[in-house]
């Protein structure tokens, strides 16, 4: 009976243990950029520049990171603040200059935000 009791009283206690308050963490806002051509086409090996500002951009100086997408024609920027970049692709000849090169609105905490743009 005694060895009833503590079994009992230890399932109890590990059980009290695994209920303890849970920690939510934040996860830092993220930007996956996905890359095609004017036909839809996905482009591997394509180098995207992120910057912080559009004068950064239209200079194409001070990049805060560069990344070069996978074989789905996609790169993920990782650890980023909740505010607006501009990027800029570029493969060989083709470039996304005339089509999208930043997002709509400052990127959110917890958040993936994701953005097509073509290369030409």
């Amino acid at each position: 009976m005694k060895k009833i009791n503590f079994l009992f009283i230890l399932i109890l206690f590990l059980i009290a243990l695994a209920c303890s308050e849970t920690e939510y963490v934040d996860n830092k806002p993220q930007l996956e950029i996905q890359v095609v051509d004017s036909e839809n086409n996905l482009i591997e090996q394509a180098q995207v520049c992120l910057y912080d500002s559009e004068t950064d951009w239209a200079k194409r100086t001070n990049a805060i990171s560069e990344l070069i997408t996978n074989e789905q024609g996609i790169v993920l920027f990782e650890e980023l603040d909740t505010k607006q970049y501009y990027f800029f692709v570029e493969k060989e000849s083709l470039t996304n200059l005339f089509d999208i090169y930043t997002h709509t609105k400052p990127l959110e905490i917890n958040v993936i935000s994701q953005i097509k743009t073509k290369i030409k």
